[in-house]
């Protein structure tokens, strides 16, 4: 399962600063203080300069992977679509009917750090 994976990297992050990144543009940066898994979402914990605790949370990644200081969180769509041509037009056709896109959407999250074990 996809959490399992997730849990030994998260761990390496602890106490460290952190910066999430979506299309090269930081949306939170600060302090790791705490993570939490529940049913399909990761909370993250961050202390900032100007908020002690400010919340973050994400919905579980459908793949990881890591390279350096830098975590990948991957939403993209092809993962899921797995070369059928089916799903991938139902998927694409429940998106258009759904309307507000998320950013999340057939992206994908980078988690960087400095000296990520």
């Amino acid at each position: 399962m996809i959490l399992d994976k997730v849990e030994p990297h998260l761990k390496n992050l602890l106490q460290r600063n952190v910066r999430f990144r979506i299309n090269n543009k930081t949306v939170r940066e600060g302090r790791l203080m705490l993570y939490h898994i529940k049913d399909f979402y990761l909370s993250f914990t961050l202390r900032t300069e100007k908020h002690p605790s400010k919340v973050y949370e994400i919905p579980c990644p459908y793949e990881i992977s890591s390279s350096g200081s830098t975590l990948y969180f991957h939403y993209e769509n092809d993962i899921i679509y797995k070369k059928d041509h089916k799903t991938k037009l139902l998927i694409n056709s429940l998106h258009k009917n759904v309307g507000k896109k998320s950013k999340f959407f057939d992206n994908t999250i980078l988690i960087e750090t400095e000296n990520l074990v």
